[in-house]
């Protein structure tokens, strides 16, 4: 791969036969399975929130090399994301596999470490999220944040939180659900939490409260308005101070 050119799907395509190249034919079929948990159609979790609340103002548009939208970029890390798989011991296979996916394990760190290189350079407001350079998962989580629109302050908040800190922020996010769930009347699709996969930061639980109490505010006027009572003190200069 070249140093002066953004990652391309070629690049991704080849990364992805250099992986199953290094697999040996016994081993294709575990292979296979741990490819197969890729593959998902990443929905932003902030867009489904939007979507679900009718806020808006939450959703955080990057830039993306090229032009990509955020889901081809995201697509471009999927041979990269086994050893994510891998590292958080999600699916990790065989110790036989695993051995013989170690000798790219290199070429996969060095492509989605040029992903997260491009995507801050783009974006510099990432660039304070904390990285493990030796681990694939520490820069999927940042670039994989931004194609979900996730706040940079959400992002490097999660980036930064180390055990106890994890317990953390996600008990805040379990809390925080429940009460917009209480103000929204609105829970997630199937009854699950109506915020999920995200983890806000206290910067965008407040700016969520936010955008809640002014709307709340705006009925309240409109209904006062409706009864035509508003209507008559505003014309007589009521709250003309």
């Amino acid at each position: 791969m070249e140093n002066n050119a953004f990652f391309s799907k070629e690049q991704s395509l080849a990364l992805q036969k250099k992986i199953y190249a290094a697999v040996s034919e016994e081993h294709q079929p575990e292979l296979a399975a741990l490819y197969a948990c890729l593959d998902y159609q990443n929905y932003s979790p902030v867009k489904r929130f939007e979507n679900a609340t009718g806020l808006k103002g939450i959703y955080h548009h990057y830039k993306f090399p090229q032009d990509m939208n955020p889901l081809e970029y995201e697509a471009l890390m999927k041979p990269m994301r086994i050893f994510e798989i891998i590292e958080r011991s999600m699916n990790p296979g065989s110790d036989d596999l695993l051995a013989e996916l170690q000798e790219v394990k290199p070429q996969s760190l060095f492509a989605v470490r040029k992903m997260y290189q491009e995507l801050t350079e783009l974006n510099p407001e990432l660039k304070e999220a904390a990285i493990s350079p030796t681990l694939v998962r520490s820069y999927v989580a940042v670039i994989s944040g931004a194609c979900s629109g996730f706040p940079p302050e959400d992002i490097i908040e999660f980036s930064k939180a180390k055990g106890a800190d994890n317990d953390r922020i996600n008990e805040e996010k379990r809390q925080f659900s429940k009460l917009i769930e209480q103000r929204t009347g609105r829970t997630g699709a199937n009854g699950k939490p109506l915020i999920e996969n995200w983890c806000p930061s206290e910067k965008t639980r407040n700016r969520i409260l936010q955008l809640l109490d002014n709307r709340d505010q705006k009925r309240t006027n409109q209904s006062f308005d409706n009864t035509g009572f508003y209507s008559f003190l505003v014309d007589r200069g009521w709250f003309n101070d």
